[in-house]
């Protein structure tokens, strides 16, 4: 998959695409049907598929006040369009400056003369433009007068609920990361540096590897059953927490995995947690003897939890 850096990188690149058009925080189901009628249109009509999206997602300028981290690194946001199947992707860069473009110019410059696409697919709620007033129903009439079709498909639902990066934030905010994952159409992850902790783990016989999180978004704190990968390698089970460690009285929020099978020295590694299911919440214990004992149990049922996932 071909990566470019912002519309005037692509100008002259994938003319004659079909572009599928959004921010996609998170790429959820509704996000992969819209790719994915992108894909299909573009294979039918043998043409280039090319995904058009925005880094720092756009409300992290128009409302930082409302800004919470995103549901995917821009990193993995490009794994998982790779997966898909698209022949390219532009991240235009988001600022200030771009955000006080006109709709107009947004439109006419960026997308149809720089892009000269053939078709393009955006869901029927995407604004743009200066003061958001750019909509699909603009889009069209200005396309349709370019000989550029148009596609909104229908918003995926399920349990008459309409699948969005809110509603998977919801779900994790309540450490439903099972429900998250199914409006997702795939675990939940997060990933980062393993990093050095205070090795309270390690001296009570479970050593953890502390995962910078800085930038991601994390479930409700608590203890969850997950599969660790290190680097590129294969996935094992883990137990992993998330919180400020009550029975050691700290403050700061850590994720530290508890790999059950790994036995190596991992600083500075790669570590990317998929998140299974939530199996309590983070406790104070009286004593180490009473931590090591409810962990003991948590490393039992997570490992229960994961080989069923797995028969």
């Amino acid at each position: 998959m071909r990566h470019f850096s912002g519309f005037e990188a692509a100008a002259g690149e994938v003319d004659g695409a079909a572009l599928a058009l959004g921010t996609f925080d998170g790429l959820h189901r509704g996000h992969q049907a819209l790719i994915g009628a992108a894909i299909g249109w573009a294979r039918a009509h043998d043409r280039l598929s090319v995904v058009v999206t925005f880094d720092p997602p756009p409300v992290a300028v128009l409302a930082p006040h409302l800004f919470r981290a995103p549901l995917l690194s821009l990193a993995q946001k490009l794994d998982c369009l790779a997966a898909l199947g698209a022949d390219a992707v532009v991240v235009q860069p988001f600022d200030r400056a771009f955000a006080d473009r006109e709709a107009l110019a947004f439109v006419e410059d960026d997308l149809i003369a720089a892009l000269a696409p053939s078709a393009i697919f955006v869901g029927e709620n995407f604004n743009f433009g200066r003061g958001r007033v750019g909509n699909a129903a603009m889009l069209r009439a200005i396309a349709a007068n370019r000989g550029v079709e148009l596609f909104t498909p229908l918003l995926v639902q399920e349990n008459a609920i309409i699948i969005s990066s809110t509603e998977i934030r919801r779900q994790l905010d309540q450490g439903d990361v099972a429900t998250a994952s199914r409006l997702l159409g795939r675990l939940y992850a997060i990933e980062g540096t393993i990093q050095h902790g205070r090795a309270r783990g390690r001296c009570m016989g479970f050593p953890t590897a502390n995962l910078d999180a800085s930038g991601r978004f994390l479930p409700l704190g608590g203890v969850y059953a997950a599969r660790a990968r290190v680097d590129e390698e294969l996935f094992q089970p883990a137990v992993v927490n998330i919180g400020t460690k009550p029975t050691f009285g700290e403050r700061d929020t850590t994720v530290e995995a508890f790999l059950l099978d790994e036995t190596r020295e991992l600083y500075g590694r790669t570590l990317c947690l998929e998140f299974i299911a939530r199996l309590r919440a983070e406790e104070h214990f009286d004593s180490t003897a009473a931590l090591c004992q409810q962990i003991e149990l948590d490393c039992r049922r997570a490992r229960e939890i994961l080989e069923a996932l797995s028969s």
